[in-house]
């Protein structure tokens, strides 16, 4: 791996652990704000939803353990793509299915963000949107050791 595809690859990683961080985040949020009228945390600030260490660390943790689910789907998918188009449908799209699903259906609203992540993912793959595909000449294809023109 050369290094500019190691970077490539960190840059992947960060964007995967910070939306899966505000994800997670938005996750408690909705949660929080559509709790019912019987809950004991019903009416609590959301200044003071997040003062709780456990559920700051557990927000903490589940966010990052998204951000690792999606990596190596991302890795695998963003090649050759625009990471920052692809980064801001990818987010959208799981931010909205948690704001969608999650006064429904709870906790549900966060499980169903890992196949929306993968489904998303694919679909900036597969997409021949110029958006989501890099300008010619901002990236050389990996160097797999094999040279463009052989020589018989």
């Amino acid at each position: 791996m050369t290094l500019k595809g190691a970077r490539r690859g960190g840059l992947i990683l960060a964007l995967c652990l910070t939306s899966g961080l505000v994800c997670a985040f938005v996750f408690v949020i909705i949660e929080q704000l559509t709790l019912p009228p019987t809950d004991l945390a019903y009416g609590m600030e959301l200044s003071s939803t997040f003062t709780s260490p456990f559920l700051l660390g557990a927000t903490v943790f589940w966010g990052i353990q998204a951000g690792l689910f999606a990596f190596p789907f991302a890795l695998s998918c963003l090649r050759d793509r625009n990471l920052f188009a692809c980064y801001l449908f990818v987010t959208a799209t799981v931010l909205a299915e948690i704001c969608i699903v999650t006064p429904v259906l709870g906790p549900l609203g966060f499980l169903g963000a890992f196949p929306t992540v993968v489904w998303a993912l694919f679909y900036c793959k597969s997409s021949n949107s110029k958006r989501f595909r890099l300008k010619s000449g901002t990236h050389r294809p990996m160097n797999t050791g094999e040279t463009e023109n052989p020589k018989d």
